[in-house]
């Protein structure tokens, strides 16, 4: 069996390559820093997990979430939301 084939999809180089880096001995990983590209690799590519700084461009990370699971092909991919601590964020109940 294959390895499992994952999106980065994180604006600063050293935090995408050092993702990329501790990654890639167990997947297969892929790196998007723009919009285009993402769109680009999530329909040309079959991806099992999707990693998102919630900071990415101009739409925050669970933004995007919620704007791809619109897209029944990606209603169901698993999408980790990486964070900051200098980002405030509301309360989950």
């Amino acid at each position: 069996m294959g390895k499992a084939r994952i999106l980065i999809i994180e604006e600063n180089d050293s935090t995408r390559r050092w993702l990329h880096a501790n990654l890639e001995e167990d997947f297969l990983v892929l790196d998007a820093n723009s919009s285009e590209q993402m769109i680009k690799i999530l329909d040309d590519k079959r991806v099992s997990l999707v990693l998102i700084d919630d900071s990415f461009s101009h739409e925050r990370g669970l933004e995007f979430c919620e704007s791809i699971r619109k897209r029944r092909r990606f209603n169901v991919l698993p999408v980790l939301v990486i964070t900051s601590p200098k980002i405030p964020y509301p309360r989950f109940e």
